[in-house]
């Protein structure tokens, strides 16, 4: 589980394995995906970025800002109705693979410096 404070910029480093868990190299032209969304059924993305490489890499950092994660739902308010976030990093390779790298759930913990 991956905590994060509402509110807080949100620095989420991803890089890319194979099932082993070995380090592996993503292809110049890919598309990576990160998104953050809530299992309510219906729910939209929360926070979403998208990052075409521009050369073969194994790592990339999405960035999300204070003032997106500022609009992000408690969590213990998201138990109330049974959800929870999570966060899921997909990458469409060049010739139209899609795989699924990253999923897992994401804590919102309050700030009380400013709620």
């Amino acid at each position: 589980m991956i905590k994060k404070t509402r509110g807080d910029t949100f620095e989420f480093p991803f890089v890319a394995t194979d099932e082993e868990g070995n380090e592996t190299v993503i292809e110049k032209g890919s598309t990576i995906r990160c998104g953050v969304r809530s299992t309510l059924s219906g729910a939209d993305y929360s926070l979403f970025q998208e990052i075409v490489t521009e050369e073969e890499t194994s790592a990339v950092d999405f960035v999300f800002q204070a003032s997106e994660t500022a609009k992000l739902t408690p969590s213990d308010e998201l138990a109330e109705y049974g959800a929870a976030y999570i966060v899921e990093v997909e990458v469409t390779f060049p010739n139209g693979i899609v795989r699924t790298s990253f999923q897992e759930e994401l804590e919102v913990e309050r700030d009380y410096v400013y709620e």
